[in-house]
């Protein structure tokens, strides 16, 4: 059985089979006083700037984000969106759209090369 999921887990990628598992164990909660949120962001980092992918570009700050640190909360994105799921599809057509919208060079050098991240 092990050797199947790791099977599985090796073609499918770490970030699918990860979320499905979210979703797999938040299914299988019985407690109705036991409540689940799951909230995807996706953020870029282009020319030392904070970009959230999730917003179109012209509701963009010009100076990008700023990144904050808090006692509590540790290191933040301040402003960056956060859109609520309940299935690995969603994540999959909000990272589909942040991908679309990515900072590349008009020559396509940088289509899979500048940093960005997904939360």
């Amino acid at each position: 059985m092990a050797r199947i999921r790791y099977l599985r887990f090796k073609s499918k990628g770490i970030v699918p089979t990860f979320c499905e598992q979210i979703f797999q164990v938040m299914g299988q909660n019985t407690n109705p006083e036991k409540t689940f949120q799951v909230k995807v962001s996706m953020l870029e980092i282009y020319k030392e700037k904070v970009q959230d992918l999730l917003i179109p570009l012209s509701q963009r700050p010009q100076g990008g984000l700023k990144v904050r640190e808090d006692k509590m909360y540790g290191v933040y994105v301040d402003n960056l969106s956060k859109h609520p799921v309940d299935s690995y599809e969603q994540i999959q057509q909000i990272m589909d759209d942040g991908n679309s919208n990515r900072s590349i060079a008009a020559t396509q050098m940088n289509a899979s090369s500048s940093r960005f991240a997904i939360a």
